[in-house]
């Protein structure tokens, strides 16, 4: 019988993935709106890295990987600036990293699919 991979983010960890870095986001908001952000977000975005870094080691996931390297990269980048901290960014890069990761598992659990993705391949490269 012929094993279909599994999906190394399950829907209940993305939701999680995604509502801890909400949190992370709201907190460094907050801290911002209230004037000492600039003293303290710097403490939670290296913190938010580590967890999101170990989350996603611990799942088999490379958070360097080619877009999700620039996402994660861009995202710590804008979370270490007083001010454009209150960014989401680590919401959207949650939610990048879920979404990608879901569609290559259900790319690689059904190979009929795989001519969409040539597709899609085709189009990044043109553009």
């Amino acid at each position: 019988m012929d094993e279909k991979p599994i999906l190394r983010i399950s829907t209940i960890n993305g939701i999680l993935m995604i509502t801890v870095a909400v949190i992370y986001d709201l907190v460094q908001i907050f801290l911002t709106l209230i004037g000492i952000g600039f003293l303290i977000n710097w403490i939670i975005s290296i913190w938010a890295t580590l967890t999101f870094g170990t989350w996603l080691a611990l799942r088999g996931i490379s958070p360097m990987k080619a877009r999700r390297g620039v996402t994660w990269g861009v995202s710590v980048v804008i979370k270490m600036i007083p001010f454009l901290n209150a960014l989401p960014g680590w919401t959207v890069s949650a939610i990048t990293t879920v979404t990608t990761v879901r569609l290559e598992d259900e790319l690689a659990r059904h190979p009929a699919l795989a001519p969409i993705a040539k597709i899609g391949q085709a189009f990044k490269k043109a553009a």
